[in-house]
C-alpha cells in the first residue's frame, strides 16, 4: 500500500513534534521506510529517517527527489529551515531507530488493511464487509448512501444514534437529509471527483466523501463521518481507494439488479406491454422460475420525477426495492419504476406489503400506486392497469396522499370509463337538468337537499337536521322534487341512478360558474 508523504507526516505528528512545509506531497507514491546507509544515495519512493547532520554526508543529498521523503532528526537548537517538499523535519528527537520503528508499524498496517480489503472485495463481494474492514483504520463511522438517501450499508465507529435504511426516515435525522437538500454547497459537490470535506454547519457532523458514479453521473457517495475523531485532509487518497471498490461493486450490482433472473424480467415486461402475449406461454415460463399459478400476485407502480430519472435513481431504487419489498421482480417501464411482489413466496399479506410502500413512500417522498392482490398470471396486466389508474386518479382526489391503492378509486374509474365517450350531463339523471335549472332561476336548493336525502339513505328527519330546517319544510321540498322527477324516490335502479349522477357532473360547480356569468 503507498503512502503519501503528507499522510505520514501527519500520522507521525501523533507520536512526534513533526514539522512539514506547506507544499509537501500528497501524492500516494512512498513504498516503504529505510534508514539512511552509509555512502548509499537515496532511492525514490522511500521514507527515509535520518539524523540533521547525516544529511550533509549523503552523496548528491540536495538533488531533487520528487517520490521520495527525508524525515530529519532536528535538534531543538538547531536554526536550519529546509524549504524542500520532500524534507519534514521532527524536533527534539535524536533516535532514528525509534521513529524508524513507527513508520514500520504505520505502512504495515495500512498494507494488512489494503491486502484484506482486496481479499474481501474478491471473494466476498460486499459493501458491508469492506467497510466493517476499514473502520479499524479509519476509526470513524462509514457509510455508503445512495443521492436518494437509500444508505447501502454502514459501519459504525461510536454509538451514534441515527442509523436507518433511508436517511431522514427518523424524527432525528429527517432535518438533516432537509438540510442537505436545502444546501447550495451539497448541490455543488454533487458531481464533484476525488474526496472532499464537508463541513459540519450543514448536518452537524463534519465529514470526508467521494461521489461513486457510473456513466459519469453520481449515484452514490461514501461518507467517513467526524463522530470519533477529527479528519484530515490528506487521508483522502485512502477514502477514494476504499471508494474504487465499492464502486465496482455498486455498479455490478446495479447491472444486477436488473439483468438478475432476466427470464422473469422478460416474461413480466412482455406481459404487460404486448397485449397478444400467448398467457398460457406466459404462465409456463413464470412457474418454470417458480411464480406459480397459485400464487397470489400484486403491483405497485414507483412514479419517478424528472430529477430522478436526470440523476438515474432507479438504480438505488430498484436495488432498496428488491431487498425490501419481499419476493419482487422491478421493471422500468415507461419512466417510472413497476414492481411485481409474489405475496405468497414473499410469506406477506396485502396489508403488509401496503405498509411497506407506505414507509417507502415517506421516506423517499414518491408517489405510488398500487393495485389489488390477485392470485394466478392471467391478470398481470390488468394489475399494471389497476396500478396505473390507482396513482393516476388517487394524487388528483388526495393529493396529501402519497400511496393510492386502486380500491379506494374504484367508483372514480368507473365513473371515467363512463365518461370516455358521452359527457356526465348527457348520461346523468335527465330530470335533474330541471332540478337545477328551479335552482338556478328559483333559488330553490333542491339539488343539495336530493344528494343529502339519498346520502342518509332517503331518512327525512335526519336530513331535515342536517340541513338545519323543520321537518315539515323538508317534507314539503322532497315533494316538490318528487313532483319534478315524477318519482316516489323508491325504486333501487333510480336511487343507484340518482346517486352515480351526483358524482357524474359536479352541479355545484356548474351553479358557481352561472352565478359569475
Amino acid at each position: 500500500m503507498k503512502l503519501s508523504a503528507r499522510y505520514l507526516a501527519n500520522q507521525l505528528n501523533h507520536f512526534y513534534q513533526v514539522s512539514m512545509p506547506r507544499n509537501v506531497s500528497q501524492d500516494p507514491c512512498l513504498l516503504r521506510p529505510s534508514l539512511i546507509l552509509p555512502g548509499v544515495p537515496p532511492d525514490n519512493y522511500v521514507a527515509y529517517v535520518c539524523k540533521e547532520e547525516e544529511l550533509s554526508q549523503l552523496p548528491l543529498w540536495d538533488a531533487s527527489f520528487s517520490e521520495s521523503l527525508m524525515i530529519v532528526l532536528q535538534d531543538e537548537k538547531s536554526n536550519i529551515r529546509y524549504q524542500s517538499p520532500n524534507i519534514v523535519t521532527i524536533l527534539g528527537m535524536d533516535n532514528p531507530i525509534d521513529v524508524f520503528l513507527k513508520m514500520q508499524d504505520i505502512f504495515r498496517r495500512n498494507r494488512n488493511w489494503y491486502e484484506d480489503i482486496i481479499n474481501s472485495y474478491l471473494k466476498d463481494k460486499s459493501i458491508q464487509k469492506l467497510l466493517e474492514i476499514s473502520v479499524p483504520v479509519f476509526k470513524n463511522t462509514l457509510f455508503v448512501v445512495g443521492m436518494d438517501f437509500t444508505v447501502v450499508a454502514r459501519a459504525n465507529s461510536t454509538s451514534i444514534p441515527g442509523y436507518e435504511k433511508i436517511q431522514g426516515s427518523t424524527e432525528e435525522t429527517a432535518p438533516v437529509v432537509q438540510n442537505l437538500k436545502n444546501s447550495e454547497l451539497y448541490s455543488q459537490v454533487r458531481e464533484l471527483d476525488g474526496a472532499f470535506l464537508f463541513p459540519r454547519h450543514v448536518t452537524g457532523l463534519g465529514s470526508m466523501a467521494v461521489n461513486i458514479k457510473k456513466n459519469g453521473k453520481s449515484t452514490h457517495r461514501l461518507v467517513m463521518l467526524e463522530d470519533a475523531r477529527l479528519i484530515s485532509e490528506d487521508e483522502g487518497f485512502l477514502v477514494e481507494f476504499l471508494a474504487s471498490l465499492i464502486e465496482n461493486l455498486l455498479n455490478n450490482m446495479m447491472d444486477t439488479s436488473i439483468s438478475h433472473n432476466r427470464i422473469l424480467y422478460d416474461v413480466l415486461l412482455g406481459t404487460i406491454t404486448d397485449r397478444t402475449a400467448d398467457h398460457i406461454s406466459v404462465s409456463q415460463d413464470l412457474s418454470a422460475e417458480g411464480w406459480l399459478t397459485h400464487h397470489t400476485y400484486q403491483c405497485v407502480l414507483v412514479e419517478l420525477s424528472a430529477l430522478d430519472r436526470q440523476n438515474e435513481l432507479h438504480k438505488p431504487l430498484m436495488g432498496y426495492i428488491a431487498n425490501t419489498f419481499g419476493v419482487n421482480c422491478a421493471l422500468r417501464h415507461l419512466e417510472n419504476i413497476l414492481v411485481f411482489v409474489n405475496l405468497t413466496l414473499s410469506n406477506m399479506t396485502s396489508e403488509e406489503l401496503i405498509s411497506v410502500v407506505h414507509a417507502f413512500s415517506k421516506n423517499n417522498n414518491i408517489q405510488t400506486g398500487i393495485s389489488r392482490a390477485v392470485m394466478g398470471h392471467m391478470e398481470l396486466r390488468r394489475q399494471y392497469i389497476q396500478a396505473l389508474n390507482a396513482l393516476r386518479i388517487g394524487r388528483h382526489k388526495d393529493r396529501t396522499s402519497l400511496v393510492h391503492q386502486f380500491d379506494d378509486v374504484t367508483m372514480d374509474y368507473i365513473l371515467q370509463q363512463a365518461m370516455r365517450s358521452l359527457p356526465g350531463d348527457m348520461i346523468c339523471h335527465s330530470k335533474l337538468l330541471l332540478l337545477e335549472e328551479s335552482d338556478l332561476t328559483k333559488d330553490t336548493e333542491y339539488l343539495d337537499t336530493l344528494q343529502l336525502y339519498l346520502e342518509n339513505q332517503c331518512n327525512a328527519s335526519q336530513t331535515a337536521s342536517s340541513l338545519n330546517i323543520h321537518r315539515s319544510t323538508m317534507l314539503y321540498r322532497l315533494g316538490k322534487i318528487q313532483e319534478i322527477l315524477q318519482s316516489d324516490l323508491r325504486d333501487p335502479e333510480e336511487i343507484l341512478h340518482l346517486m352515480l349522477s351526483f358524482r357524474l357532473v359536479d352541479f355545484t360547480g356548474r351553479r358557481e360558474q352561472y352565478k359569475r356569468k
